[in-house]
């Protein structure tokens, strides 16, 4: 059943895109343009992986305990995940 659906959709779709050629046109070049973010996407990516494991081993390098420091850094993220900026002073600092 939903084999058939998919080629009945896909079926309508390539009559709507046969219909208005200029819409076909539109939907490659935004295909295009996606494919193209998503390889920036992934060179980014890529890129922060390697900062990432730079910065990691320059960590274990300086002697710091990584386990220990990720423990800790939960620990903080969790006593701190209910407090809100917006409920700060900013005159409290001055």
């Amino acid at each position: 059943e939903a084999a058939r659906r998919c080629v009945n959709l896909e079926n309508e779709m390539n009559a709507i895109l046969a219909e208005n050629p200029e819409l076909a046109a539109e939907l490659e070049a935004e295909i295009e343009r996606m494919k193209r973010a998503k390889d920036q996407l992934e060179i980014e990516r890529e890129q922060i992986l390697a900062e990432k494991t730079l910065l990691e081993q320059q960590l274990k390098e300086a002697g710091v305990d990584m386990e220990a420091a990720k423990t800790e850094a939960t620990t903080f993220g969790q006593k701190t995940a209910g407090l809100s900026t917006s409920s700060v002073d900013p005159q409290s600092f001055e």
